[in-house]
């Protein structure tokens, strides 16, 4: 079973790019609608 050890089923971590990536997918949005935001936001 070593090759379930760094599994995402065992580690179930999120880094900030993975929630940015299910959001992205989630609501369907465009890249520019995302630099959008991300103006918005200052980042």
């Amino acid at each position: 079973m070593n090759c379930l050890k760094n599994s995402p089923a065992r580690n179930p971590i999120l880094t900030n790019n993975d929630i940015f990536r299910r959001l992205h997918y989630t609501f369907d949005l465009k890249d520019n609608t995302i630099v959008d935001i991300f103006a918005l936001a200052e980042i």
